[in-house]
Order: C-alpha cells, then structure tokens, then sequence
C-alpha cells in the first residue's frame, strides 16, 4: 500500500511538473495569444457538449419520484395442526380449526422440512373470489388514504399485492373454455379480472400502478397422449389506474406469467401421501364432506408454467383488452420497469432477456404505457429505474438485478413479514449480502474504476405500517375480516408504504 501511495504520489508530481512548464512556455511569447484562443475553444467545446448531455439525462417520464406500497398478507397454507399451552405450561398439538370441514389437505416443503398444511377458501368459487375482492379493495383503499403523495401527480405509486393471492380452496382455480364471446370463458379467473378492473377505474388511481398478486389456476385436459391431466398457470394481473372521465382502459390492462415452477408453489395432496399417522389423524378430525379436488403437484411433472398455451388465448386476451408481458419488461410513461414473479427473479429472467437482447442487436420489442395509448418499443439500453417482484418465500437476489444507476426496486412476499431486513453471510449456499424477504425496497449503484468493480445496495429506511383493519375496538377485526380465505394463524395485514425517492436520470435514446 505504501508503495502505491508512493507511486501515485510520483505520477502526480510529474503530472504537475509538465503542466507547470507547459504553462510557463505558453506565458512566453506568441505562444500567448495562440494558446489563449486554442483553450478558449476547447472549454466552449465541452461545454456545448456537457449541455447537449444534459439535455439527453432526465428521467425521460412525467414522473420525478416513486413510492412504493406493499400489501403485506399471509398468502401460504394453514397449519393442519397448532400448538396450544395449557395452564401447567404443557404444549399439546391440536387440529387448526381453520381448515375443519375442508378436505384439501397436502404437505408443504418448508426449510424446517415437510409441513402438513391445508388450502383455505370457500367451496363456492363465486363467493370465495367475491371474498379475496373484497379484502383486496381494502387494501387499496387503505393506501390510498395512508399515502402521504397520493395526490402528487409527479409520483408515481406502486402498490404490490404478494404471490397466490388469488389461489382458491384447491389449490389453483380451475380455468375454463367454454367457447368465445361468454363471460365465463376462464371461469373465475376473468371474475377476478372483472373486479380489479372496476377498482382501478378511478380517478383517484391515475397516477398509480397496481401488481394484484398472482392468479393460480388450471386447465384440466383429458387427452391419453399425455401423461397429466391438467396445465397450470400462475399470472399477474397487473394495471395503470386511470381516470375514466378522461380515458378508457385500453392499454392499461396486462397478464404476467411465471415462467418457473417452484418446488413450494403447490402442496401434494393427501392421495398421494404416504404418512398413515397424518391420514388417520385427518380423517378422525375432519367430516371430509366435500370430495377432495386439490389439484396435483405440478413440480412432479414438469420444471415451467404452462405459459406456451397463452398464445393459443390471444384472442381472449384481445377481446378484454390485456397484453401479455412475456419478457419481464415494460414502459410506464417513459419509465423502464422491470417486472417479474417469485422464482423467475432468482433465475434472472429480466435480467437475462435485457443482456440477450442487447447481445442479438435490440431486437426484442415490449409494451410501452403513454397518453396516447400502446405501443411497443425497443427494451431501452439503459435498464430498469424501478423493479417489482412478487413472491412466496423470495428474497431479492443482488446478482439478479437489473436496475440501473440509482434504480429501486420493490418487492413483496406472502410468506413473512419482516420489513427490509438484511445481513451478511459467510458460509453454505447464501454468501454475501442477504435480504430478509417479506416487504423489501432496495436502490443500487454501481462503482466503476480502473482497479475495481462492484455494487452497493441499500435499503430504504423511511417506511411507515399501517394495520389493515384498524379498528381499535375489536382486536380480532381481522381476523373476522379474513376468516375462510387467508389462514390468520401467521401474522395480521398491513401496508407497508416507502417514503416516495427520486426515480433516477437516464441517458435515453
């Protein structure tokens, strides 16, 4: 270290010495006036080309910041069984009263192992989607009276609900074709469409951008060639908000498939389990008046969502208006926005479809948001000035961002409700920077030297909770609120709302 401060410290006096006589020689003489006039040039040179750059960096969007808003529920399965204390200080284990008279039973892989855990919802699609609504309005509401900048035009908020959400008590909504120019053609799926359509028509969402969780749903097929009986999709219904006096909806709407499959996005229903004990336990427990429909594990069959078959839906899609998000990518209102679900964050998929499409030539085109409606244009060479991830037992991964210089990104998980948690690890599978999951923002930025390469990233600190069904009077409200739709044996829900940050300068096209 002495020895480069020391060779530095060399460079820098022959640096100055040489300055210092050519200085001295042009004070001499014609050399003067020569120089005088060549310098002159110069500084207006580069500064007729720092202004030209100026004029190239901004944030290329009406919007100058960004506030993120996670809705922050339990979406996994309900324990099968809870611990309860007696007055002795005894712990016995008792059946979760939250999924009696149920019969959608399965085990879970969790990193304590397998879990026996129960789908909750109401057997009745209709009323169980009619239920998640409702609790999903809520939540809006909520943050739209808790946002300190809801009525700033120039920020943009983001609110993100966490992944299955929309699951249903089988595990997945069955997804149905019933043939063009019905209503129910996808069954529930498109009830649930329908409602968060009606939400985000509102004036006072215009400024906003809404990722509602995900849908879980399945196509059964009956077709001996193949050797399952059901496709399975996992999507985002995802909008612009907008005021219907002044627009309509067309080009606000989208669908975001999940690509990858996770080993915990299902559970393996009771059929196929092989736990004598857990099965004698459920069936002297459980009345099982309901004929066991839970869906299959897909992860036994296959590694990715069936998003293949949603080419064969375009027309549907056309008809209600939505485009499909296939590469992770979009622009709102001239704001690159990285966009991707649980597990395709791990495996890089924005990431990977922005180096792909600047190695192949900028070929690739994505759906662009303006006021004059949709287009498709060109990812942009600079990557995403805002990030979303929804997930189920994801954290954000460091390596897998694709943010640009001072980019945030916001995620939301299902599983835990830490709040931007993050630590270092030294050993096993994490190594380096871990966050906590749960609700997470997180900006970057990058360092660049001639010796050096490398990342910071950090977390916003300025947040603020707010309980969801505050009501001080009945401390059980949520739980009231919730009951037969979201287990409530995990933790209450909340709003987790991120002070609004400055969306970062680019040097667009």
């Amino acid at each position: 270290m002495q020895v480069l401060n020391l060779a530095v410290c060399a460079c820098s006096i022959i640096l100055f010495l040489s300055v210092h006589q050519q200085l001295s020689h042009h004070r001499n003489g014609n050399a003067t006036t020569t120089s005088s006039h060549t310098n002159t040039s110069i500084v207006s040179h580069h500064k007729k080309t720092k202004e030209q750059q100026r004029q190239k960096w901004s944030t290329n969007s009406k919007y100058e910041r960004v506030q993120g808003i996670g809705f922050q529920i339990y979406t996994g399965g309900a324990p099968a069984y809870i611990n309860v204390t007696h007055s002795d200080g005894t712990v016995t284990e008792r059946p979760n009263p939250e999924c009696h008279g149920l019969n959608s039973y399965g085990t879970m892989w969790t990193e304590e192992g397998d879990v026996i855990q129960c789908y909750i919802g109401d057997y009745d699609v209709e009323q169980d989607v009619k239920a998640r609504l409702r609790i999903m309005k809520d939540a809006v509401e909520q943050a739209y009276h808790q946002a300190a900048e809801n009525r700033d035009p120039s920020t943009l908020k983001v609110f993100i609900a966490p992944e299955f959400f929309w699951r249903g008590v089988n595990g997945a909504y069955e997804f149905v074709d019933e043939g063009p120019g019905d209503e129910t053609i996808c069954g529930p799926a498109c009830q649930i469409l329908k409602g968060l359509e009606d939400i985000v028509a509102d004036w006072r969402f215009e400024d906003w951008f809404f990722l509602f969780g995900t849908i879980t749903a399945h196509e059964p097929i009956r077709d001996d060639r193949i050797d399952y009986d059901s496709l399975f999709y996992n999507f985002a219904p995802v909008y612009r908000g907008y005021d219907p006096a002044k627009t309509d909806h067309k080009g606000k709407r989208f669908i975001a498939p999940k690509r990858y499959l996770s080993t915990s996005d299902f559970m393996t229903p009771q059929r196929n389990l092989d736990t004598s004990n857990w099965k004698e336990l459920i069936e002297n427990h459980e009345s099982n008046t309901h004929q066991e429909t839970t869906v299959i594990n897909p992860i036994f069959t296959r590694g990715k969502y069936d998003i293949e078959m949603w080419i064969d839906y375009k027309d549907e899609l056309d008809q209600r208006d939505y485009t499909l998000l296939e590469f992770g990518w979009l622009m709102i209102d001239g704001l690159s926005i990285s966009l991707e679900i649980c597990l395709d964050h791990q495996v890089k998929t924005a990431l990977n479809a922005y180096t792909a499409d600047m190695t192949t030539g900028r070929q690739t085109l994505i759906p662009s948001i303006t006021d004059k409606g949709l287009e498709y244009v060109h990812i942009p060479t600079y990557q995403a000035q805002i990030g979303i991830v929804s997930s189920a037992g994801m954290t954000l991964v460091p390596e897998s961002l694709a943010l640009t210089q001072h980019g945030v990104i916001f995620l939301q998980d299902g599983l835990t409700n830490a709040t931007n948690g993050e630590y270092w690890a030294h050993s096993g599978c994490e190594f380096g920077l871990q966050f906590q999951g749960g609700t997470e923002a997180i900006t970057r930025r990058a360092f660049l030297s001639s010796t050096d390469v490398f990342f910071e990233h950090k977390t916003l600190d300025d947040v603020k909770d707010f309980d969801l069904y505050p009501d001080s009077n009945k401390d059980d409200d949520w739980i009231h609120n919730l009951a037969g739709s979201f287990s409530t044996k995990a933790y209450p829900p909340k709003l987790i709302i991120f002070d609004a940050v400055d969306i970062p300068d680019v040097l667009h096209d």
